[in-house]
């Protein structure tokens, strides 16, 4: 009788073994797919927030890009006005503005030439 019960005790401590394993097994899953969800929002909110920073990122480019282009546009229009402006300004010996062509101009009117370009830029 005494093997019967070594062996029945036995039994009962394995499957007593089995079951806490088994227990400490979901519990363990559990907490795995407890943290894996956690990584999972933090992957998702870094992310976001990745993205808002690549959003604005890029509304910044893009808007220096517009200005750029604008300046560029302004500098171009203002160039044009001032050749346009050059061409017609011819100055007399008396520094009054003509137009026509083979002027003599004197010290004085280059002087006022001078003058008059550095005042429109």
């Amino acid at each position: 009788m005494a093997v019967k019960e070594t062996i029945s005790k036995a039994q009962e401590v394995e499957a007593e073994l089995i079951e806490n394993h088994h227990i400490e097994t979901i519990r363990l899953h559990k907490k795995i797919a407890e943290k894996d969800d956690d990584l999972k929002r933090t992957v998702e909110k870094f992310e976001e927030i990745l993205e808002a920073q690549l959003a604005k990122k890029t509304t910044v480019v893009n808007d220096s890009k517009r200005k750029e282009q604008e300046l560029k546009e302004q500098i171009h229009v203002l160039e044009d006005q001032l050749k346009k402006y050059e061409k017609k300004m011819y100055i007399t010996s008396v520094g009054t503005p003509y137009r026509g062509k083979g002027t003599v101009l004197n010290t004085d009117n280059f002087f006022w030439l001078k003058f008059m370009k550095y005042a429109l830029i």
